[in-house]
């Protein structure tokens, strides 16, 4: 029987529950949406929505992915386009359905000929190398990490302890005091950076309003590529319901320079961050000057709301240079860009260094399972969110 592929229709969850449980029972930590209905929903003339996706061979289910349909910002010049996201196959566990994984890019390519995808797991994961295949170009995003209280970090970052050398290594630079005198010197290096900025103020708000839109119109020219981030797509990704997230608008005077989407975990028995509370600028926008500004700001918030550890992944050369300044480091990322033909054509050979992609272009508010699993976020309270005693970040 041929497999055919339709939008997900709600007759369809039993069966991909029962594709989902194949996997799960063959050790595959992918699935598939059990509900039809999308986190992004296609209503109100919206510019950003989500379809949900699945490949069918009779009555059962086979594979499916999502598509995220938005817009983009070429130069400038404004184009439809889509995310490529979340695709999974029965080829995962039976190599009779090996070509699944092929039918649902050609189906994606079918929809919108300017498609990316995000994420992937690296250059040689199974979905980057069929793009490549395919004749996608990929690369990946840089990571910036910035410890803040090094104590901590050292005593939990399972990434550096895997051998018992590490380990004790880790330890006396923990009870040793070298990675509080680390951090006393990445931090005049910070405030000799932050003095040549003027000052701006941090204000975390509900949700964004017009303020938004001049931002964007100043920006969208400044960018070989960046997604709309106007009003009306940032309140459909970060609404001011879910609070999960703090939108962190950044100014000058009563001027608007730029805003940041910041959120904070409490990670439990991680496999990269064991105990830490990690922090994450997963979106952010300003013109390139005025980076630092924003990442200055973003730092300070996630701070207050006592972080072990900061991360973003950010590709523009700017930005990453501001995060420098700011006392991020850049870390190998396997987290990957990819375009389509397309897409390449349209950006006519430009570099990664110049487009301005991040978390926020890939699952946006949508929490990321590969990086956080499925553990809920907390929302800090105001007791929480006290800085740590120096006991505390010492001991």
């Amino acid at each position: 029987m041929p497999v055919e592929i339709e939008l997900y229709p709600a007759r369809r969850v039993g069966a991909v529950h029962a594709f989902n449980q194949r996997l799960k029972a063959n050790n595959v930590s992918f699935s598939l949406h059990e509900s039809p209905t999308p986190f992004y929903q296609n209503k109100e003339n919206r510019k950003l929505y989500q379809e949900y996706l699945l490949a069918v061979e009779g009555d059962q289910v086979r594979g499916g992915y999502q598509l995220k349909h938005q817009e983009l910002a070429l130069r400038g010049r404004i184009v439809p386009a889509a995310a490529y996201q979340l695709p999974v196959s029965e080829g995962a566990i039976d190599r009779r359905y090996a070509a699944i994984g092929l039918r649902l890019i050609r189906d994606a390519l079918q929809r919108t000929q300017r498609l990316y995808a995000l994420g992937m797991g690296g250059s040689q994961a199974q979905l980057a190398r069929l793009l490549q295949g395919m004749g996608w170009k990929l690369r990946p995003i840089p990571l910036y990490v910035r410890v803040v209280h090094p104590f901590r970090f050292l005593r939990n970052v399972r990434a550096l302890r895997k051998t018992l050398a590490h380990r004790l290594l880790l330890e006396g630079a923990a009870f040793s005091g070298l990675g509080w005198a680390g951090a006393k010197v990445a931090s005049t290096w910070v405030a000799r950076h932050k003095a040549h900025r003027p000052p701006v103020n941090a204000e975390e708000v509900e949700k964004v309003s017009d303020w938004a839109d001049e931002l964007w119109e100043a920006c969208k020219d400044r960018y070989t590529m960046v997604g709309v981030r106007d009003s009306h797509v940032l309140q459909i990704l970060y609404p001011g319901e879910d609070r999960r997230f703090s939108i962190v608008k950044v100014s000058e005077g009563t001027h608007v320079i730029g805003w940041a989407v910041v959120f904070v975990n409490d990670a439990a028995d991680h496999k990269h961050f064991g105990n830490m509370r990690i922090g994450s600028m997963v979106d952010c926008l300003a013109l390139p000057e005025n980076a630092g500004s924003v990442i200055q700001a973003a730092t300070e918030v996630l701070h207050r709301k006592r972080v072990d550890l900061i991360l973003t992944h950010q590709s523009h050369a700017l930005w990453g240079k501001a995060l420098w300044d700011a006392g991020f480091v850049r870390r190998p990322s396997k987290f990957m860009f990819g375009i389509s033909k397309q897409l390449a054509r349209d950006l006519d050979g430009a570099s990664l260094c110049s487009l301005h992609v991040n978390r926020g272009d890939g699952a946006g508010g949508i929490m990321d399972p590969q990086l956080w699993g499925d553990r809920p976020v907390r929302h800090l309270t105001d007791e929480a969110a006290k800085p740590y005693s120096q006991e505390e970040t010492t001991t």
